[in-house]
């Protein structure tokens, strides 16, 4: 159900972001992130495998220039064409990715291959014990700049890959004949020493950039939470219903099902503001906003305060009977909650009057049309539960009970 709760104050870093993991404290609020940067991380893979196909490109052609019969540069160009091919695998596998977590795969995948084949390479001699401290770097430091994968993650994976590039360099220089100028325990102390300095600055980069990005978001959601949030009750205001009711139209037109609506008026209002204060009323609205929220509990179902005392749900997918026991269950909640409270609380004399109803869009409808004949519909049923003596339901009738062209069709 698309409804919140009572606004708070702006996100800080210590409340919206944890301190070592760098990840939003609100998981659903970290998914939607992660969603939303899921295009990013598409974008950055295929850029990063891009680039490593136009080195890979360029290496093997210079090998091949240089040493063309010899064993060694046929080694050196066999490596360059696995990791060709790795690459160009790469771009076509994310582009068919839709999902963050599909692309964090492919980068990870990609990245674990393009070590592990030149590992490799270094422990069979065909590349020299400092060239494992190249590919190390170039490893970790695609994580640090791309920074889109959880700081927890890019320190595991990149204290991984330093590991076992260190242990190619020993393995390689172990094996090399004494005496011979590529080897030396002098490449595997340096390598190290770098390899460490750069996983502190890039770990360090990284989690500054993943707070501020996750904060970025936090603080656009907030600011979205204000504009789109009654503040009294917590419930969405009327910008956000109508774009949620016109979102809604648009999608049950292409599919055929109903919308819901329900137009709800909290009965003889004023009396209560003058009799319990408006400390009373406010009570009353915050109560009338989760009763309804108790009652539209699917996540597309929208509770929303369009002003004063009036507030509407939007039910997507709802025919007219579903509607109707809402509304029924809600009246019976209104009259059972009536009766449990001392007669000195505002509650005591809480009822509603609700006015129920459910369309089909016609197929294809357009943003920001149609709708509204439907809800002029619903709120002549709200008036008419008035006019009737209030503290009831009013609904449209089902098509057995009446002509097609009317609300329910």
């Amino acid at each position: 159900m698309e409804t919140t709760a009572p606004l708070d104050a702006a996100p800080s870093r210590r409340s919206a972001v944890t301190r070592w993991t760098a990840v939003l404290a609100d998981a659903r609020q970290e998914r939607r992130f992660r969603a939303a940067r899921a295009h990013v991380m598409r974008r950055d893979v295929q850029v990063v495998a891009v680039a490593l196909i136009a080195y890979n490109a360029w290496s093997a052609g210079e090998k091949l220039l240089d040493a063309p019969a010899s064993a060694g540069g046929l080694g050196l160009v066999a490596n360059n064409a696995v990791l060709l091919v790795a690459c160009v695998a790469a771009v076509l596998v994310v582009r068919r990715v839709r999902t963050w977590v599909g692309a964090a795969a492919v980068l990870v995948c990609g990245v674990g291959v393009y070590t592990v084949v030149n590992v490799a390479s270094v422990v069979g001699q065909v590349f020299p014990p400092q060239s494992a401290v190249l590919i190390a770097v170039m490893s970790v430091a695609v994580l640090y700049l791309h920074a889109q994968l959880p700081v927890a993650a890019t320190a595991a994976l990149t204290g991984l890959w330093t590991l076992v590039s260190t242990g190619a360099i020993a393995v390689a220089i172990a094996r090399l004949p004494a005496g011979d100028p590529r080897g030396g325990w002098d490449v595997l102390v340096e390598g190290g020493v770098l390899m460490v300095i750069i996983n502190a600055i890039g770990l360090v980069s990284t989690h500054r950039t993943a707070v501020g990005e996750r904060m970025l978001f936090a603080e656009r959601e907030h600011v979205q939470r204000l504009s789109t949030t009654d503040p009294l009750t917590g419930a969405a205001n009327r910008r956000r219903w109508e774009q949620q009711l016109d979102a809604a139209w648009r999608e049950c037109g292409r599919d055929g099902s109903p919308v819901g609506l329900l137009l709800v008026d909290v009965d003889r209002f004023k009396a209560v503001n003058d009799r319990f204060g408006h400390s009373g009323g406010d009570d009353v609205l915050r109560r009338v906003a989760q009763l309804l929220s108790a009652r539209a509990q699917r996540g597309r179902d929208l509770v929303a305060r369009l002003g004063g005392d009036e507030f509407a749900v939007v039910l997507p997918g709802t025919p007219l009977e579903a509607v109707r026991e809402i509304a029924d269950a809600l009246l019976a909640d209104v009259r059972a909650l009536r009766t449990s409270v001392p007669a000195d609380d505002p509650l005591s004399v809480l009822a509603l009057s609700v006015g129920a109803g459910a369309a089909v869009p016609p197929a294809g409808a357009a943003a920001g049309s149609g709708w509204g004949g439907a809800v002029a519909e619903v709120d002549a049923l709200l008036y008419r539960a008035k006019a009737d003596g209030r503290d009831r339901v009013c609904s449209a009738a089902s098509p057995e009970e009446r002509p097609a062209a009317g609300l329910t069709r």
